[in-house]
Protein backbone atom coordinates (compact mmCIF):
# COMPACT_ATOMS: atom_id res chain seq x y z
CA UNK A 1 0.00 0.00 0.00
CA UNK A 2 1.23 3.47 -0.84
CA UNK A 3 1.29 5.88 2.09
CA UNK A 4 1.49 9.65 1.88
CA UNK A 5 2.24 11.05 5.33
CA UNK A 6 1.86 14.64 6.34
CA UNK A 7 4.07 16.01 9.08
CA UNK A 8 2.05 15.55 12.28
CA UNK A 9 3.44 18.45 14.29
CA UNK A 10 0.42 20.69 14.58
CA UNK A 11 0.54 24.27 13.30
CA UNK A 12 -0.70 26.97 15.67
CA UNK A 13 -4.34 27.95 15.23
CA UNK A 14 -3.87 31.65 15.91
CA UNK A 15 -1.53 34.33 14.59
CA UNK A 16 1.80 34.73 16.38
CA UNK A 17 1.92 37.65 18.81
CA UNK A 18 5.42 37.98 20.28
CA UNK A 19 8.76 36.11 20.19
CA UNK A 20 9.71 33.83 23.07
CA UNK A 21 12.52 34.75 25.48
CA UNK A 22 15.92 33.13 25.01
CA UNK A 23 15.35 31.03 28.14
CA UNK A 24 11.82 29.65 28.31
CA UNK A 25 9.98 29.96 31.65
CA UNK A 26 11.41 27.89 34.54
CA UNK A 27 14.62 27.03 32.68
CA UNK A 28 18.17 28.09 33.55
CA UNK A 29 21.46 28.54 31.72
CA UNK A 30 22.75 25.22 33.04
CA UNK A 31 19.73 23.36 31.69
CA UNK A 32 20.79 24.30 28.17
CA UNK A 33 23.69 21.82 28.27
CA UNK A 34 23.63 18.03 27.92
CA UNK A 35 26.01 17.57 30.86
CA UNK A 36 23.45 18.97 33.29
CA UNK A 37 20.96 16.24 32.41
CA UNK A 38 23.50 13.45 31.94
CA UNK A 39 24.85 14.09 35.45
CA UNK A 40 21.33 13.73 36.88
CA UNK A 41 20.71 10.38 35.18
CA UNK A 42 21.17 7.33 37.44
CA UNK A 43 22.85 5.23 34.71
CA UNK A 44 23.69 7.37 31.66
CA UNK A 45 26.02 4.82 30.06
CA UNK A 46 23.82 1.74 30.33
CA UNK A 47 22.75 0.33 26.97
CA UNK A 48 18.96 0.26 26.89
CA UNK A 49 18.75 -1.40 23.45
CA UNK A 50 21.46 -3.59 21.91
CA UNK A 51 21.91 -4.20 18.18
CA UNK A 52 19.60 -7.24 18.09
CA UNK A 53 16.91 -5.44 20.04
CA UNK A 54 17.11 -2.41 17.73
CA UNK A 55 16.77 -4.70 14.70
CA UNK A 56 13.71 -6.32 16.31
CA UNK A 57 12.23 -2.92 17.12
CA UNK A 58 12.74 -1.76 13.52
CA UNK A 59 10.99 -4.90 12.24
CA UNK A 60 8.13 -4.26 14.65
CA UNK A 61 7.81 -0.64 13.46
CA UNK A 62 7.68 -1.78 9.85
CA UNK A 63 5.71 -5.02 9.99
CA UNK A 64 3.32 -4.49 12.90
CA UNK A 65 2.95 -0.74 13.26
CA UNK A 66 3.21 -0.09 9.49
CA UNK A 67 5.24 3.00 10.37
CA UNK A 68 7.86 2.47 7.66
CA UNK A 69 7.82 0.91 4.20
CA UNK A 70 10.12 -1.78 2.79
CA UNK A 71 10.81 -0.20 -0.59
CA UNK A 72 12.95 -3.21 -1.59
CA UNK A 73 9.96 -5.57 -1.34
CA UNK A 74 9.13 -5.92 -5.02
CA UNK A 75 5.68 -7.33 -4.25
CA UNK A 76 4.74 -4.09 -2.49
CA UNK A 77 3.98 -0.63 -3.94
CA UNK A 78 2.64 -2.19 -7.14
CA UNK A 79 -1.02 -1.16 -7.01
CA UNK A 80 -1.93 1.72 -9.31
CA UNK A 81 -5.39 1.78 -7.74
CA UNK A 82 -3.85 2.41 -4.30
CA UNK A 83 -1.73 5.26 -5.67
CA UNK A 84 -4.69 6.88 -7.43
CA UNK A 85 -6.74 6.60 -4.24
CA UNK A 86 -3.97 8.28 -2.24
CA UNK A 87 -3.56 11.15 -4.70
CA UNK A 88 -7.32 11.67 -4.87
CA UNK A 89 -7.55 11.67 -1.05
CA UNK A 90 -4.89 14.37 -0.74
CA UNK A 91 -6.63 16.58 -3.29
CA UNK A 92 -9.91 16.14 -1.41
CA UNK A 93 -8.25 17.16 1.87
CA UNK A 94 -6.85 20.29 0.24
CA UNK A 95 -10.27 21.22 -1.11
CA UNK A 96 -11.76 21.19 2.39
CA UNK A 97 -9.73 24.09 3.73
CA UNK A 98 -9.07 27.66 2.59
CA UNK A 99 -5.65 27.97 1.00
CA UNK A 100 -3.67 31.02 -0.06
CA UNK A 101 -0.81 31.70 -2.42
CA UNK A 102 2.41 33.44 -1.44
CA UNK A 103 0.89 36.73 -2.57
CA UNK A 104 -2.19 36.21 -0.37
CA UNK A 105 -4.60 35.25 -3.16
CA UNK A 106 -7.17 32.52 -2.49
CA UNK A 107 -6.36 29.29 -4.33
CA UNK A 108 -9.38 28.14 -6.31
CA UNK A 109 -10.67 24.57 -6.74
CA UNK A 110 -10.02 25.00 -10.47
CA UNK A 111 -6.29 25.33 -9.71
CA UNK A 112 -6.38 21.96 -7.98
CA UNK A 113 -8.16 20.44 -10.99
CA UNK A 114 -5.36 21.71 -13.20
CA UNK A 115 -2.84 20.14 -10.83
CA UNK A 116 -4.62 16.79 -11.10
CA UNK A 117 -4.21 16.91 -14.86
CA UNK A 118 -0.53 17.82 -14.48
CA UNK A 119 -0.11 14.76 -12.25
CA UNK A 120 -1.03 12.59 -15.26
CA UNK A 121 -3.56 10.95 -12.95
CA UNK A 122 -5.29 9.06 -15.76
CA UNK A 123 -1.95 7.65 -16.86
CA UNK A 124 -1.58 5.51 -13.73
CA UNK A 125 -2.09 1.87 -14.73
CA UNK A 126 -3.39 -1.00 -12.62
CA UNK A 127 0.15 -2.22 -11.94
CA UNK A 128 3.10 0.05 -11.18
CA UNK A 129 6.46 -1.10 -12.60
CA UNK A 130 9.32 -1.59 -10.12
CA UNK A 131 11.80 1.27 -10.50
CA UNK A 132 14.42 2.55 -8.08
CA UNK A 133 16.37 5.72 -7.59
CA UNK A 134 18.66 7.54 -5.17
CA UNK A 135 18.21 11.18 -4.14
CA UNK A 136 21.24 13.24 -5.20
CA UNK A 137 20.61 16.47 -3.24
CA UNK A 138 18.45 17.76 -0.41
CA UNK A 139 14.90 17.80 -1.79
CA UNK A 140 11.54 18.94 -0.49
CA UNK A 141 8.95 16.20 -0.86
CA UNK A 142 5.66 17.74 -1.94
CA UNK A 143 2.00 16.72 -1.74
CA UNK A 144 1.45 18.21 -5.20
CA UNK A 145 4.07 18.51 -7.98
CA UNK A 146 4.81 22.20 -7.56
CA UNK A 147 7.27 24.41 -5.68
CA UNK A 148 4.60 27.07 -5.20
CA UNK A 149 3.32 27.10 -1.60
CA UNK A 150 -0.26 26.75 -0.43
CA UNK A 151 -0.60 28.54 2.90
CA UNK A 152 -3.24 28.04 5.57
CA UNK A 153 -3.23 31.79 6.33
CA UNK A 154 -2.19 34.70 4.11
CA UNK A 155 1.44 35.54 4.74
CA UNK A 156 2.12 32.58 7.04
CA UNK A 157 4.98 31.18 4.96
CA UNK A 158 6.30 28.97 7.77
CA UNK A 159 3.45 26.51 7.16
CA UNK A 160 3.22 25.38 3.55
CA UNK A 161 0.40 22.82 3.41
CA UNK A 162 2.07 21.13 0.41
CA UNK A 163 5.24 20.32 2.36
CA UNK A 164 5.10 16.62 3.15
CA UNK A 165 8.70 15.92 4.13
CA UNK A 166 12.27 16.39 2.91
CA UNK A 167 14.76 13.81 1.67
CA UNK A 168 18.53 13.98 2.10
CA UNK A 169 21.24 13.08 -0.38
CA UNK A 170 21.68 9.31 -0.50
CA UNK A 171 18.05 8.40 0.26
CA UNK A 172 16.94 5.38 -1.82
CA UNK A 173 13.40 5.53 -3.20
CA UNK A 174 10.91 3.64 -5.33
CA UNK A 175 9.75 5.66 -8.33
CA UNK A 176 6.01 5.14 -8.71
CA UNK A 177 4.82 7.74 -11.22
CA UNK A 178 5.75 10.83 -13.28
CA UNK A 179 3.94 14.03 -14.18
CA UNK A 180 2.83 14.66 -17.75
CA UNK A 181 5.98 16.67 -18.51
CA UNK A 182 8.22 14.28 -16.50
CA UNK A 183 9.62 17.13 -14.41
CA UNK A 184 8.33 15.56 -11.18
CA UNK A 185 8.27 11.99 -9.88
CA UNK A 186 6.09 10.53 -7.16
CA UNK A 187 8.49 8.52 -5.01
CA UNK A 188 8.23 6.42 -1.87
CA UNK A 189 11.06 6.43 0.63
CA UNK A 190 11.17 4.20 3.70
CA UNK A 191 9.35 6.96 5.61
CA UNK A 192 7.09 8.91 3.26
CA UNK A 193 5.62 9.27 -0.20
CA UNK A 194 5.35 12.41 -2.29
CA UNK A 195 6.54 14.40 -5.29
CA UNK A 196 10.24 15.12 -5.89
CA UNK A 197 11.76 17.00 -8.80
CA UNK A 198 13.04 14.50 -11.37
CA UNK A 199 16.39 16.27 -11.62
CA UNK A 200 17.11 15.29 -8.00
CA UNK A 201 16.70 11.53 -8.63
CA UNK A 202 19.30 9.20 -10.11
CA UNK A 203 17.71 6.03 -11.47
CA UNK A 204 19.26 2.69 -10.53
CA UNK A 205 18.63 -1.03 -10.10
CA UNK A 206 17.64 -2.87 -6.95
CA UNK A 207 21.20 -3.83 -5.97
CA UNK A 208 22.40 -0.25 -6.20
CA UNK A 209 19.42 0.91 -4.14
CA UNK A 210 20.23 -1.75 -1.54
CA UNK A 211 23.83 -0.55 -1.35
CA UNK A 212 22.57 2.89 -0.33
CA UNK A 213 19.80 1.60 1.88
CA UNK A 214 22.00 -0.70 3.95
CA UNK A 215 25.70 0.00 3.20
CA UNK A 216 28.05 -2.60 4.71
CA UNK A 217 30.44 0.07 5.98
CA UNK A 218 29.12 3.52 6.76
CA UNK A 219 29.34 6.61 8.88
CA UNK A 220 26.35 8.23 10.54
CA UNK A 221 26.04 12.01 10.84
CA UNK A 222 26.11 13.00 14.53
CA UNK A 223 26.08 16.78 14.25
CA UNK A 224 23.03 18.87 13.37
CA UNK A 225 24.38 18.96 9.83
CA UNK A 226 27.44 17.71 7.98
CA UNK A 227 28.88 19.38 4.87
CA UNK A 228 30.06 17.23 1.97
CA UNK A 229 33.02 18.48 -0.06
CA UNK A 230 34.52 17.37 -3.36
CA UNK A 231 38.21 17.76 -2.44
CA UNK A 232 40.41 16.26 0.31
CA UNK A 233 41.17 19.76 1.61
CA UNK A 234 37.46 20.12 2.40
CA UNK A 235 36.84 22.77 -0.23
CA UNK A 236 34.49 22.60 -3.17
CA UNK A 237 31.24 22.44 -1.24
CA UNK A 238 28.77 19.93 -2.66
CA UNK A 239 25.82 19.43 -0.27
CA UNK A 240 24.73 19.25 3.37
CA UNK A 241 23.08 16.27 5.07
CA UNK A 242 21.20 16.18 8.37
CA UNK A 243 21.74 14.25 11.60
CA UNK A 244 21.13 10.52 11.32
CA UNK A 245 21.97 10.23 7.61
CA UNK A 246 24.22 7.25 6.79
CA UNK A 247 26.85 7.55 4.06
CA UNK A 248 28.82 4.62 2.58
CA UNK A 249 32.33 4.71 4.03
CA UNK A 250 35.45 4.43 1.89
CA UNK A 251 38.24 5.66 4.18
CA UNK A 252 38.51 7.25 7.63
CA UNK A 253 41.20 9.25 9.41
CA UNK A 254 41.36 11.80 12.23
CA UNK A 255 40.67 14.83 10.02
CA UNK A 256 38.41 13.69 7.23
CA UNK A 257 36.24 10.83 6.07
CA UNK A 258 35.99 9.67 2.47
CA UNK A 259 32.45 8.66 1.52
CA UNK A 260 30.50 7.73 -1.56
CA UNK A 261 28.05 10.27 -2.91
CA UNK A 262 25.35 9.71 -5.56
CA UNK A 263 25.31 11.75 -8.75
CA UNK A 264 23.01 11.74 -11.78
CA UNK A 265 24.55 11.41 -15.22
CA UNK A 266 23.25 13.02 -18.40
CA UNK A 267 20.86 10.12 -18.98
CA UNK A 268 19.44 10.37 -15.46
CA UNK A 269 21.18 7.23 -14.18
CA UNK A 270 23.09 6.77 -10.93
CA UNK A 271 26.84 7.15 -10.74
CA UNK A 272 28.85 7.08 -7.52
CA UNK A 273 31.63 9.52 -6.81
CA UNK A 274 33.87 10.34 -3.86
CA UNK A 275 33.07 13.01 -1.31
CA UNK A 276 34.76 14.21 1.88
CA UNK A 277 33.32 15.15 5.28
CA UNK A 278 34.94 16.39 8.48
CA UNK A 279 35.66 13.47 10.80
CA UNK A 280 34.21 15.37 13.75
CA UNK A 281 30.74 15.47 12.14
CA UNK A 282 30.27 11.71 11.72
CA UNK A 283 30.74 8.42 13.59
CA UNK A 284 31.82 5.05 12.09
CA UNK A 285 28.70 2.92 12.45
CA UNK A 286 25.86 3.68 14.83
CA UNK A 287 26.31 5.06 18.32
CA UNK A 288 25.46 2.86 21.28
CA UNK A 289 21.88 3.32 22.51
CA UNK A 290 22.63 4.90 25.88
CA UNK A 291 20.88 7.78 27.67
CA UNK A 292 24.13 9.77 27.45
CA UNK A 293 24.25 9.47 23.67
CA UNK A 294 20.55 10.25 23.25
CA UNK A 295 20.77 13.38 25.39
CA UNK A 296 24.02 14.47 23.73
CA UNK A 297 22.52 14.05 20.25
CA UNK A 298 19.35 15.91 21.20
CA UNK A 299 21.43 18.86 22.41
CA UNK A 300 23.40 18.92 19.15
CA UNK A 301 20.14 20.29 17.73
CA UNK A 302 19.44 22.77 20.54
CA UNK A 303 18.28 26.12 19.07
CA UNK A 304 18.08 24.67 15.54
CA UNK A 305 15.21 26.45 13.74
CA UNK A 306 11.81 24.79 13.51
CA UNK A 307 10.97 23.51 10.03
CA UNK A 308 7.46 22.27 9.23
CA UNK A 309 7.83 19.04 7.24
CA UNK A 310 11.57 19.66 6.88
CA UNK A 311 11.15 23.13 5.35
CA UNK A 312 14.40 25.09 4.98
CA UNK A 313 16.36 21.92 5.77
CA UNK A 314 15.27 22.06 9.42
CA UNK A 315 13.05 19.84 11.55
CA UNK A 316 9.64 19.76 13.15
CA UNK A 317 8.92 17.81 16.35
CA UNK A 318 8.77 14.35 14.77
CA UNK A 319 11.79 14.91 12.52
CA UNK A 320 13.75 16.01 15.60
CA UNK A 321 12.97 12.71 17.35
CA UNK A 322 13.66 10.81 14.16
CA UNK A 323 17.11 12.36 13.65
CA UNK A 324 18.21 11.78 17.24
CA UNK A 325 17.16 8.11 17.28
CA UNK A 326 18.59 7.47 13.80
CA UNK A 327 22.10 7.96 15.20
CA UNK A 328 21.71 4.66 17.13
CA UNK A 329 20.00 2.89 14.22
CA UNK A 330 16.35 3.20 15.29
CA UNK A 331 14.22 3.93 12.21
CA UNK A 332 11.31 5.88 13.60
CA UNK A 333 8.14 6.61 11.60
CA UNK A 334 7.71 10.05 10.08
CA UNK A 335 4.69 11.26 12.07
CA UNK A 336 4.44 11.98 15.77
CA UNK A 337 1.21 9.97 16.04
CA UNK A 338 3.00 6.90 14.66
CA UNK A 339 6.10 7.53 16.76
CA UNK A 340 3.82 7.50 19.82
CA UNK A 341 3.18 3.79 19.20
CA UNK A 342 6.86 2.82 19.40
CA UNK A 343 8.30 1.15 22.50
CA UNK A 344 6.71 0.18 25.79
CA UNK A 345 3.71 2.17 26.94
CA UNK A 346 4.18 3.33 30.52
CA UNK A 347 0.98 5.36 30.75
CA UNK A 348 -1.93 6.74 28.74
CA UNK A 349 -3.99 9.68 29.96
CA UNK A 350 -7.56 10.74 29.32
CA UNK A 351 -8.51 14.40 29.68
CA UNK A 352 -10.00 13.69 33.11
CA UNK A 353 -6.66 12.58 34.67
CA UNK A 354 -5.47 15.28 37.05
CA UNK A 355 -2.09 16.97 36.80
CA UNK A 356 -0.66 15.47 39.98
CA UNK A 357 -1.38 11.94 38.76
CA UNK A 358 0.41 12.67 35.52
CA UNK A 359 3.47 13.98 37.32
CA UNK A 360 3.51 10.96 39.64
CA UNK A 361 3.68 8.63 36.62
CA UNK A 362 6.64 10.58 35.25
CA UNK A 363 8.38 10.60 38.62
CA UNK A 364 8.04 6.81 38.96
CA UNK A 365 8.64 5.65 35.39
CA UNK A 366 10.15 8.26 33.03
CA UNK A 367 13.91 8.15 32.39
CA UNK A 368 15.91 10.87 30.67
CA UNK A 369 16.99 10.21 27.09
CA UNK A 370 14.86 7.10 26.65
CA UNK A 371 11.26 8.23 27.23
CA UNK A 372 8.97 9.85 24.66
CA UNK A 373 6.07 12.08 25.73
CA UNK A 374 3.22 12.51 23.26
CA UNK A 375 0.37 14.97 23.09
CA UNK A 376 -1.96 15.36 20.13
CA UNK A 377 0.12 16.73 17.26
CA UNK A 378 3.40 16.92 19.20
CA UNK A 379 6.15 14.66 20.59
CA UNK A 380 9.03 15.37 23.00
CA UNK A 381 12.09 13.67 24.52
CA UNK A 382 12.06 13.53 28.32
CA UNK A 383 15.14 14.88 30.11
CA UNK A 384 14.43 14.58 33.83
CA UNK A 385 13.02 16.18 36.96
CA UNK A 386 14.28 19.25 38.80
CA UNK A 387 12.45 20.01 42.04
CA UNK A 388 8.76 19.80 41.08
CA UNK A 389 9.33 20.38 37.36
CA UNK A 390 9.57 17.76 34.62
CA UNK A 391 11.67 18.82 31.63
CA UNK A 392 11.79 17.93 27.93
CA UNK A 393 13.69 18.91 24.81
CA UNK A 394 11.59 19.32 21.67
CA UNK A 395 11.27 21.16 18.38
CA UNK A 396 8.35 23.51 18.91
CA UNK A 397 6.87 26.41 17.01
CA UNK A 398 4.89 28.22 19.70
CA UNK A 399 3.03 28.06 23.00
CA UNK A 400 0.24 30.13 24.55
CA UNK A 401 0.05 32.24 27.68
CA UNK A 402 -3.08 33.74 29.24
CA UNK A 403 -3.29 37.47 28.53
CA UNK A 404 -6.27 39.48 29.80
CA UNK A 405 -9.36 37.80 28.30
CA UNK A 406 -7.56 35.84 25.59
CA UNK A 407 -4.45 33.75 24.94
CA UNK A 408 -1.26 35.35 23.72
CA UNK A 409 0.79 33.16 21.39
CA UNK A 410 4.54 33.08 22.02
CA UNK A 411 6.70 32.10 19.06
CA UNK A 412 9.59 29.76 19.96
CA UNK A 413 10.43 28.45 16.47
CA UNK A 414 13.38 26.27 17.52
CA UNK A 415 14.54 23.21 19.41
CA UNK A 416 14.25 24.19 23.06
CA UNK A 417 14.33 22.92 26.64
CA UNK A 418 11.15 23.54 28.61
CA UNK A 419 9.25 22.12 31.54
CA UNK A 420 5.79 20.64 31.14
CA UNK A 421 4.08 23.66 32.70
CA UNK A 422 4.69 25.59 29.47
CA UNK A 423 1.37 27.12 28.45
CA UNK A 424 -0.17 26.74 31.90
CA UNK A 425 -3.35 28.78 32.37
CA UNK A 426 -4.04 29.17 28.66
CA UNK A 427 -7.26 27.97 27.08
CA UNK A 428 -5.36 25.12 25.44
CA UNK A 429 -3.63 24.15 28.69
CA UNK A 430 -0.04 23.26 29.54
CA UNK A 431 2.04 20.53 27.94
CA UNK A 432 1.34 18.38 31.00
CA UNK A 433 -2.42 19.01 30.76
CA UNK A 434 -2.38 17.79 27.16
CA UNK A 435 -0.20 14.69 27.64
CA UNK A 436 -1.70 11.65 25.95
CA UNK A 437 0.94 8.96 26.48
CA UNK A 438 4.33 8.13 27.96
CA UNK A 439 6.45 5.50 26.21
CA UNK A 440 9.85 4.04 26.97
CA UNK A 441 12.24 3.13 24.15
CA UNK A 442 12.41 -0.56 24.94
CA UNK A 443 12.46 -4.03 23.42
CA UNK A 444 9.22 -4.74 25.30
CA UNK A 445 6.54 -3.86 22.80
Amino acid sequence: MVSLWLSACAAPAVRISIPAPTLLPHTTRQMQTPGFWISRHPSPDSIFLDDEQIAALNRHIQQNLKGTVDILDEKALRSGIALKTELKKELFKLRRKPLFSRSGQTISPESLDEMKAQMHYLGIGEQIPVRYGVITCFSDQRILPTDDPMLSEPGDSDFDMLQNSALDLGTPVRILHETMDRSWCYVQSELSGGWIRTEAIARCGREDALAWFRPKQFVVVTRAKADIFLTPKLTGYHETVRMGVCLPLTQHNDQQVVVKIPLRNADGDLISEIGYVRASTVHPGFLAATPRNMIQQAFELLNAPYGWGGMYGEQDCSRFIQEVLATVGIRMPRNSSDQAKVGQQLAAFSESVDLQSRYEVLMRHAAGGMTLLYLKGHIMLYLGQVNDGHYVIHSTYAYRNPFETMDQTIRVNRVAVSDLSLGQGSKRGSLADRLVSVRKLSANF
